[in-house]
């Protein structure tokens, strides 16, 4: 697969599945044995497509109405891409998670 193959499927997975709330693109995009090394999540790590498409439920609850999560640039190179993103939203859920004051850490 090309690196433009590679940046059109990083696209797709944070624009449309995560963006668009459309956990059914991740079947297209993601192994079923995927994880994603992450300090906040419970265990350190995000495992499985079936856990990543509730981080998309997840986000849309927190966010029901705006959310939105928009590349702005990407350099690929062979099998590697790196995403410089912005997303944000009205935060409308109950969980309390999203609300820090500047400068405070979880």
């Amino acid at each position: 697969m090309s690196a433009e193959e590679n940046k059109e499927k990083t696209r797709r997975l944070y624009e449309e599945a995560f963006g668009q709330g459309k956990p059914e693109v991740l079947d297209e995009l993601v192994d079923p044995d995927f994880v994603c090394l992450d300090p906040d999540a419970e265990g350190g790590a995000v495992r499985g497509l079936e856990t990543l498409k509730g981080e998309i439920e997840y986000f849309h609850q927190g966010f029901p109405e705006d959310f939105f999560w928009r590349v702005e640039d990407q350099v690929g190179e062979g099998d590697k891409v790196t995403t410089r993103y912005t997303m944000g939203g009205t935060h409308q859920g109950s969980s309390s998670a999203w609300l820090l004051r500047a400068g405070e850490e979880r």
